[in-house]
């Protein structure tokens, strides 16, 4: 079954349609990992919003300047993708022996770690990204959407597959448009980015939700087998 994964990259602070941060507590007992990334520059907001919401969501979170978002978002993904794996190993292993990792024989623990390391790059993922398109990313917007495509086309050498949904909040016309179901095509994700704008409110809750229920068309997280 492939790991669920979000992530929420925004400059700003949620202003319409609930908490964000209770959306991604939802998603994680959902069996969703919810990990966020804040644009930041000398007027940002919602700094602290992008913490909690990833701390809600089980995740990781990082601050990254426009120019930077490519090379953080890959980083975060691949640390996600590994730690996920990490805590599913670490409960198997408790279950089975009744230690954490941390507490076993070092030798074994560090076979453990090359497991760890092999699954990370073998496990087939499925993520959403929810890509802020509110009216303060009006100059960040061509960065961001080539930061998702940089994503997909690295990421798509790993070993297990990697497919990625993109969602954009506001939409043109509503709170949220889901402007790319599940692909593993960078090529299809680029031709469909091309032409998306700026513009309106930010309505994180409401683009968490969404992605939760995309994701969960398919087996959970928490059914996850090793």
């Amino acid at each position: 079954m492939p790991l669920k994964l979000m992530t929420v990259v925004t400059d700003g602070k949620s202003n319409i349609g609930g908490s964000p941060v209770e959306a991604a507590r939802d998603a994680k007992k959902a069996g969703i990992v919810v990990n966020a990334i804040g644009i930041v520059d000398s007027d940002s907001l919602g700094v602290m919003e992008v913490k909690e919401i990833a701390r809600a969501g089980g995740g990781l979170y990082e601050l990254t300047r426009i120019e930077d978002l490519s090379e953080t978002m890959q980083a975060l993904t691949q640390r996600s993708v590994q730690m996920t794996i990490e805590e599913i190993v670490n409960s198997q292993i408790k279950n089975i022996i009744g230690k954490d990792l941390k507490d076993i024989n070092p030798l074994v623990r560090s076979q453990v770690a090359e497991y760890v390391e092999s699954l990370s790059d073998e496990t087939d993922v499925e993520m959403v990204i929810l890509l802020d398109t509110s009216g303060s990313m009006l100059y960040k917007i061509q960065a961001a959407k080539s930061s998702v495509i940089d994503l997909l086309n690295t990421l798509s050498g790993r070993k297990g597959r990697f497919s990625v949904a993109l969602l954009q909040f506001p939409g043109p016309d509503s709170m949220v448009k889901v402007l790319c179901d599940f692909t593993f095509d960078p090529l299809k994700l680029k031709e469909i980015v091309t032409a998306v704008g700026t513009g309106g409110n930010t309505p994180t809750a409401i683009a968490i939700r969404e992605a939760v229920s995309m994701l969960v068309k398919q087996p959970q997280l928490e059914e996850y087998t090793l």
